[in-house]
């Protein structure tokens, strides 16, 4: 996290397809949190998933699930 941006790579060590999302939450109660729309990373890809706010950010963290 630098200021209003997220930047996360997401790396699939495991021969199933993962999808994941990243979900944002910003610090000031007016600025709207976020979450982007899923990724599938295949088998042994990397993934970048990027996403800000309009001031600080509060937290950030990655959700992902079996694609099936």
């Amino acid at each position: 996290m630098t200021g209003s941006h997220v930047v996360a790579y997401c790396h699939n060590p495991y021969v199933d397809t993962d999808r994941v999302r990243l979900h944002i939450e910003c610090t000031r109660w007016w600025d709207i949190d976020t979450d982007s729309a899923p990724v599938d990373a295949g088998p042994a890809l990397t993934v970048r998933l990027t996403g800000r706010c309009w001031k600080e950010v509060g937290s950030a963290w990655i959700s992902h699930q079996k694609v099936r």
